[in-house]
């Protein structure tokens, strides 16, 4: 399985240019998204994992923290960024817990992949 981690999140001010190149400065962004992405080629896996996902999106129906998404390839969790903390002390504990979070999610679609069918 594959872990993939990253962020997305809106410009405050558009360019007025169509098409920027490598060297633009960034621009200011809001509302954004911290997100972990687990895939895998296996479609018994990702099986495995939107049973889960689905598990995850009970858990946090209610909340505007996370976002719960299922894909062809496996599912993604995004994580509301606080814009109110230091940015790289977020990401940090974000990196980790989506690293606790893939191992562990490994562990249990292994045991799901081998463990007796009734």
């Amino acid at each position: 399985m594959e872990l993939l981690i990253s962020m997305k999140a809106e410009d405050i001010n558009t360019t007025v240019f169509k098409q920027g190149t490598m060297m633009d400065m960034p621009s200011d962004q809001e509302n954004g998204y911290f997100i972990m992405e687990i895939r895998d080629m296996n479609p018994e896996k990702v099986r495995i994992l939107h049973e889960y996902a689905e598990k995850l999106q009970e858990v946090f129906e209610e909340s505007e923290e996370y976002i719960i998404e299922t894909s062809e390839t496996g599912m993604k969790i995004k994580n509301k960024v606080d814009e109110t903390k230091p940015y790289k002390k977020e990401w940090d504990k974000w990196a980790d817990f989506a690293k606790r979070m893939h191992d562990k999610l490994e562990k249990y679609v292994y045991w799901e992949i081998i463990r007796p069918k009734d």
